[in-house]
């Protein structure tokens, strides 16, 4: 069975799926399966699953998905999570590697002090796949506003009715968040980010906006940044 590829830079992140691993492998354990049954089901190598509820693996977007279709359970089954939440007034302290999960378009995010109730600012991680040649991003806006920093390459952020900007390791973005967009890496490989999302009303419907296509995303290349 040929493996996955898999972008070496999630495979080196201490702890970042210790959460998703221990519900992989309860829900594997609980319907009886082999790791070689769901390696076979998705189409995964054995060594990707057992890193995976290792703990030493953070899963793409496309390997989770084969992870959940292996399992034949919703993808939802592995990332949410019903860990108390923190009473009001209480301290948080987010260890590494101690993250939610979810899908945000076919971005994996890992969601810092998920068990935190009513934040008004979310925290998150997000490992951003290369867009596929010649396909359009999808723009979406939503109440509030957001912070954006690259941790790990090179990021092209499109904007409703604006070139797209380009950033770099150690470039940031704050915008309105109700003027549509959307992230991605700007090259063949994934990009890291830190995005920051304050003031959102999580009963709103986010707004998705036509995109047409955007010029060369290198003449917009984003010159005053935070370091």
């Amino acid at each position: 069975m040929s493996d996955v590829v898999i972008d070496e830079t999630l495979d080196t992140m201490d702890g970042a799926s210790a959460s998703l691993a221990a519900r992989a492998k309860t829900v594997r354990k609980a319907k009886g399966l082999t790791i070689q049954q769901v390696a076979e089901r998705s189409g995964l190598a054995i060594s990707t699953i057992s890193k995976i509820e290792r703990g030493r693996m953070t899963p793409t977007y496309d390997v989770f998905h084969k992870l959940a279709k292996g399992l034949n359970v919703d993808v939802t089954d592995l990332i949410e999570s019903n860990e108390p939440r923190l009473k009001e007034g209480e301290v948080a302290v987010s260890r590494r590697g101690e993250v939610g999960y979810r899908m945000v378009g076919d971005a994996l995010h890992e969601v810092l002090f998920a068990q935190v109730a009513e934040k008004r600012m979310t925290p998150t991680f997000a490992t951003l796949k290369p867009s596929r040649k010649g396909e359009l991003p999808r723009l979406v806006g939503h109440t509030g506003e957001e912070f954006v920093l690259v941790l790990k390459g090179t990021v092209r952020v499109d904007l409703e009715d604006a070139d797209p900007i380009t950033l770099h390791t150690g470039d940031s973005v704050y915008l309105d968040s109700r003027r549509a967009h959307h992230y991605a890496s700007a090259t063949d490989r994934t990009a890291r980010i830190l995005c920051v999302v304050a003031g959102q009303d999580e009963n709103e419907p986010v707004e998705v906006a036509d995109s047409d296509e955007h010029p060369d995303a290198s003449d917009a290349t984003l010159t005053a940044t935070s370091r």
